[in-house]
């Protein structure tokens, strides 16, 4: 099941998204984040009311994968967060979700959609390539004036999207 949060439902349930989240994370060594860390990033988009989202795939009140994205200027989106549970992985969950995200968001009058994604980590470069997404010859802070990642840019365009 997935569930697409937006910023009332994610304040009035908090702490039951961070707990499954945190319970995503444990025992996993290749985790990229922490639970302190992803609490500041969604505390921060949805009391913040950025037009934002948090897509989270549960089965047997066990998250199985997430994602989430803001609109970060006019018509320009980044993805955060792309994780999938390290017992379920490689089996399409993650292109599932990244999919979603795709969908919610052409919901809206995009132009593009960003991602970083740090150089070595090969599987999610390729499911990004997957999708669609083209890598930017850029790094991701190039792309999104602000965000100090150093990350790999990548970029979904819109069919209308000429820059």
């Amino acid at each position: 099941m997935y569930k697409i949060i937006k910023s009332d439902d994610y304040k009035d349930n908090k702490q039951l998204y961070l707990n499954l989240i945190d319970e995503l994370f444990k025992n996993d060594d290749d985790k990229l984040a922490n639970i302190n860390e992803i609490n500041e990033h969604l505390d921060f988009l949805f009391n913040n009311n950025f037009n934002s989202f948090l897509i989270l795939q549960i089965d047997n009140n066990k998250l199985i994968s997430m994602i989430n994205g803001y609109e970060y200027e006019e018509k320009s989106w980044c993805l955060f967060s792309l994780f999938t549970n390290k017992e379920c992985r490689k089996n399409g969950y993650a292109e599932k979700i990244l999919k979603l995200a795709i969908e919610e968001i052409k919901k809206t009058d995009y132009s593009k959609i960003i991602v970083g994604i740090e150089k070595d980590n090969i599987p999610s470069i390729k499911l990004h390539e997957k999708v669609g997404f083209k890598y930017d010859n850029c790094n991701w802070d190039d792309l999104a004036k602000g965000f100090p990642e150093n990350h790999l840019g990548y970029i979904y365009k819109s069919r209308w999207y000429y820059v």
